[in-house]
């Protein structure tokens, strides 16, 4: 599940472009978004971005 939204997030990206391109809702890209950043996958940085690692 979460693969193909790790391939949206190639460099950095806003809750809400990401909550666009995903057509997610912020609450439920929020859950996603922590399940990766336990993974490894992405890195929550100031501004409300996150990225790859």
């Amino acid at each position: 599940m979460n693969k193909p939204f790790v391939d949206i997030l190639m460099g950095s990206a806003s809750m809400d472009l990401l909550s666009q391109v995903s057509g997610l809702p912020c609450a439920e890209l929020s859950v996603v978004l922590t399940e990766l950043e336990m993974e490894g996958l992405v890195q929550s940085v100031p501004g409300g971005f996150v990225r790859v690692r």
